[in-house]
This record gives C-alpha cells, structure tokens and sequence, in this order.
C-alpha cells in the first residue's frame, strides 16, 4: 500500500490522499450521441475508406502499368521479327533465286 502527500501550491496545506478513490469516466461529450457518431463515422473514412481506396487505386496502376509494359514489350519483338523477315526475303530474292544455294567463300 501507497501512502500519497501532496502540498497545496496556494495555501501550503500537507494534503492526505489516502482516503481518495481514482476511477476513469467518459467526459459528457465522449457520450454525447452525436459525438459518437462522428466520432465513428470520421474513423471509419480516414483509417479504412481512405486507405482502401487508395489501395485499390494504387494496385490497378500498377497493373495497367505491368501491362502496358509487357504489350510494348512484345510489340517490339513483333516488329524486330518483322524487320528481319524483310530483311531475309529481300537476301534471297535480290542476287540469287530461291532454289540455288551460293557457293562458299574462298580465298
């Protein structure tokens, strides 16, 4: 058991405070109806609409983003594949016809 003094500043009075009880109680406003709920309804939209929605957000950027970088991505194969088909076919066309091979080159 604690035994609590305390001096009062103003008159400097040696106050006994063993025989006080300490308990917690809402203030009238914390249960005031209206408080409550604002005070609810403000914590529901900041700490989960908020934030959900910008996860939502954020996520579906990143997506599309992966996406668009992946369809640029083979777009560029698609058109290197292209070029070199062009390339290959105008080779074989232009000196030599399709069904004779050339001869190797020798010093």
């Amino acid at each position: 058991m604690y035994h609590y003094r305390r001096t009062d500043n103003v008159t400097g009075e040696v106050l006994d405070l063993d025989d006080y009880e300490l308990r917690l109680e809402p203030t009238p406003l914390r249960t005031a109806p209206i408080y409550t709920a604002y005070f609810n309804w403000s914590r529901l939209v900041v700490l989960g609409i908020i934030p959900f929605a910008m996860l939502v957000y954020l996520n579906a950027k990143i997506y599309q983003d992966i996406k668009a970088r992946r369809n640029r991505k083979l777009n560029a194969r698609h058109q290197q594949k292209k070029k070199m088909l062009k390339v290959q076919q105008s080779e074989n066309t232009k000196p030599f016809p399709r069904g004779k091979k050339r001869k190797p080159f020798s010093r």
